[in-house]
């Protein structure tokens, strides 16, 4: 597992975001793949013609049996082509990493481009404050993150920033990672956000230096309907952090439930798209067992976070 320590705080999936408005329904991103259903066979001026299709040797060698004629019977199968037979997926998937925060914007886009089938997913990317051993907002010890990525099945990658540190070394930090992804092979980074352009516009202007593909498979989706989603798909998630801007501390710590989403003001996200929340995602159907673990105290910090401390097992 390879860490990359630099010193910086980060702008990417652990980031507090700046405020934007939700657009409204859209249709579901989709990707679609084309692949041809049929070969076809040229032959040039003067060449020998085809060989016969299985099927007609077949036909001409009973009427051969059956009425006698010239010459021996063809085995079937002598004209070149034999029967179609069942065979994988031949077609190589992409490689991507995901952006991991741990939260359940980036668990859903996981389940997405598993679902989508396009690309393979192979680790996640999470960045940790060095000072704390926790991720970046969500403030999640890392023996949790850890865990998560076992019950998913895919190696983590981990970025450590000092806290306090500025954009030009974080840059450089995640630069250098996924610069080492691309030359092993992966295509393309996946985002969990959903309506943010200029935080979008940051991402995708960052990989294109590395060659990288930034995918982002919630994007302009309802976030009224993504959070139903993901209770629907049976992910399970505890709300980590909250900022006191929107929401009181009392919010941290409690299960991200349909009963949380009621309880949210009006000028709340349903997602916490702006800011005003962070989740722990640790059950539902990417995860082969639950990650265990349990509420320790909620404080206050800057001024303006309440976050809840979880404790593993």
């Amino acid at each position: 597992m390879r860490q990359v320590v630099p010193r910086m705080t980060s702008p990417g999936a652990g980031q507090a975001k700046s405020s934007n408005t939700s657009p409204g329904r859209f249709p579901p991103w989709r990707i679609v793949l084309l692949t041809p259903g049929f070969a076809h066979l040229m032959f040039a001026l003067n060449a020998a013609p085809p060989p016969r299709p299985a099927c007609a040797v077949r036909m001409r060698n009973q009427r051969r049996k059956r009425f006698g004629g010239p010459g021996p019977a063809l085995p079937s199968g002598a004209g070149g082509l034999q029967p179609r037979r069942k065979t994988g997926n031949s077609m190589t998937r992409q490689k991507a990493i995901l952006s991991w925060s741990c939260g359940k914007d980036s668990a859903l886009a996981l389940h997405e481009v598993r679902s989508a089938g396009q690309y393979e997913l192979v680790s996640l990317l999470t960045t940790f404050t060095a000072e704390y051993d926790r991720s970046c907002m969500h403030g999640v010890r890392i023996s949790l993150v850890e865990e998560q990525a076992e019950a998913i099945g895919l190696p983590l990658l981990k970025v450590f920033i000092a806290a306090g540190a500025g954009n030009e070394e974080y840059e450089i930090a995640m630069g250098r990672i996924l610069q080492e992804e691309k030359d092993r092979g992966v295509s393309a980074c996946v985002f969990g956000d959903i309506f943010l352009k200029d935080l979008r516009r940051y991402r995708e202007n960052k990989l294109i230096k590395t060659g990288l593909k930034a995918l982002f498979p919630l994007w302009e989706k309802n976030t009224s309907s993504l959070a139903n989603l993901l209770l629907d798909l049976g992910f399970r998630a505890r709300v980590t952090s909250v900022d006191s801007r929107f929401l009181e501390g009392s919010f941290a710590g409690r299960d991200f439930d349909r009963n949380f989403l009621e309880s949210l003001p009006a000028q709340v996200d349903p997602c916490g798209e702006n800011g005003e929340f962070h989740t722990f995602v640790y059950d539902g159907p990417i995860f082969t067992r639950r990650v265990a673990h349990s509420k320790g105290e909620v404080v206050f910090r800057d001024n303006r976070f309440y976050y809840c401390d979880l404790l593993p097992g």
